[in-house]
């Protein structure tokens, strides 16, 4: 596009800027709970993005299986506090 003369005011960083959250880990109210920063990753994985549970194998295909909550627990940042 650069080579063409006729452009004009030329982007190539079309990503959109996101909120982001980034939760903060409690070492101390963590271990009074039974809980650890693993255990805590992984429900936070398995709420938002999934977790890989299987493979399905679709002829020579082999297809990825993913769990992750209902999308009415994973669609409000305020049910971060539940998880």
């Amino acid at each position: 596009m650069r080579a063409n003369g006729g452009a004009v005011d030329i982007g190539d960083d079309w990503r959109s800027p996101v909120k982001v959250s980034t939760p903060i880990f409690n070492e101390q109210v963590g271990r009074q709970l039974g809980v650890d920063r693993e255990s805590l990753g992984a429900a936070m994985q398995y709420a938002f993005e999934g977790t890989r549970v299987g493979v399905y194998r679709d002829g020579n295909r082999l297809l990825p299986i993913q769990m992750r909550a209902p999308l009415d627990e994973r669609g409000d940042i305020d049910n971060m506090r539940d998880i």
